[in-house]
């Protein structure tokens, strides 16, 4: 059998690492020998890949390190992607454009991520590495890119409208991460010192947000709303209310037909009734 620039034979490697030789022995039939030895690195390792930080499902906001291992005895090359979505395998990828490395990093900072320049929402981090023989391992984890205060507001109140009794607060509590949001009051007067209404996590356009009661108030006061995220961003609007609980008070003038008194014919009668306010 003759072979030139042919394969001599197939060998399987699995399960081999490290270095070793092929060695090629050629015999004539008269005995004549020829032997050619070809040093080699057999990897079939695949590389070390792990994302430390962010965490999977970790809430980030402005600038953060991507930290983690990229490792292989035969080092190639890392490949960072940060992919919109929660998924890698997601059909429609969009993204930054992938960083290539050819450092080997062990629980070093793999790239500082901007995530100003990224959306709010679900993002894919992707680390690839590879080898010098071929190999390949990656990992992923999900984060979620928050740089944006919560979006609050109340439903158009008037500033002539008056309230008293229990009133109903009704507005808009809106963010991804709401933690949660307060309801505030205080004397027109006195803005700073706001004595708290209640807590609560809803969240929704138009909700009833709470239950205020006015009882023993009266005059302009001011309420004020306050959302927080779990990242500590937050937004606060306040308004001006008017509450009233002080009844009308209504008197007999004089010549105005009192309880019991006889009448006939016509009779002139004539109340006063006053307001404190409204």
């Amino acid at each position: 059998l003759i072979i030139q620039d042919g394969m001599i034979s197939e060998f399987n490697t699995d399960g081999l690492n490290g270095a070793g030789v092929f060695r090629i022995d050629a015999r004539d039939t008269v005995g004549n020998i020829s032997r050619y030895n070809i040093p080699v690195r057999i990897d079939n390792t695949k590389p070390k890949t792990a994302i430390y930080f962010p965490e999977n499902n970790k809430v980030v906001e402005k600038e953060i390190n991507i930290i983690g291992d990229a490792m292989d005895e035969n080092f190639d090359r890392y490949v960072l992607e940060i992919i919109r979505g929660q998924s890698p395998l997601d059909t429609m990828q969009m993204g930054t454009v992938p960083l290539v490395s050819h450092i080997i990093k062990n629980n070093d900072t793999l790239e500082i991520l901007d995530t100003f320049t990224l959306e709010d929402g679900y993002w894919t981090i992707k680390l690839t590495a590879y080898d010098s023989a071929g190999n390949n391992s990656e990992t992923s984890n999900v984060i979620f890119i928050d740089n944006s205060a919560p979006i609050t507001s109340f439903l158009n109140q008037s500033p002539e409208e008056f309230i008293c009794d229990t009133f109903n607060i009704q507005g808009t509590v809106v963010d991804s991460t709401l933690l949660y949001y307060k309801l505030e009051y205080s004397f027109d007067s006195a803005s700073e010192n706001f004595i708290l209404i209640l807590s609560d996590t809803k969240i929704g356009q138009n909700i009833s947000l709470g239950f205020f009661n006015t009882n023993y108030l009266h005059g302009t006061y001011n309420l004020k709303l306050t959302a927080f995220d779990i990242l500590g961003h937050q937004s606060s609007e306040i308004i001006k209310v008017n509450i009233d609980n002080i009844p009308p008070v209504t008197t007999y003038n004089i010549g105005t037909p009192r309880y019991e008194d006889y009448i006939n014919k016509h009779n002139k009668i004539i109340l006063t009734a006053t307001d404190s306010w409204a």
